[in-house]
């Protein structure tokens, strides 16, 4: 039996994902083309159509969080921090 289109997520406009992630739809489009965050690129002209799910943005989001915790936490700078100057 072949899932109904309720099953699945709608994509999005670049306009949805910047009021998603509270950023402005022309950072969205610029990230979108560096290939930054998960996009989908529709068509095959010079000008580019980029759709998104919300659900990857999300997860993309979530895991650079956590990897930038974990980046923090080993860098020498995490360290050293609080043994500079204590009181002078």
């Amino acid at each position: 039996m072949e899932p109904t289109a309720d099953k699945f997520e709608h994509f999005v406009d670049a306009a949805k994902a910047a009021e998603f992630l509270s950023l402005s739809r022309k950072h969205i489009l610029r990230l979108s083309l560096l290939g930054v965050i998960p996009a989908h690129l529709l068509g095959t002209g010079t000008r580019k159509t980029w759709r998104y799910l919300l659900s990857e943005l999300r997860a993309y989001v979530l895991a650079q969080g956590t990897a930038e915790v974990a980046k923090n936490a080993n860098s020498p700078q995490t360290k050293l921090r609080g043994t500079r100057n204590r009181g002078r």
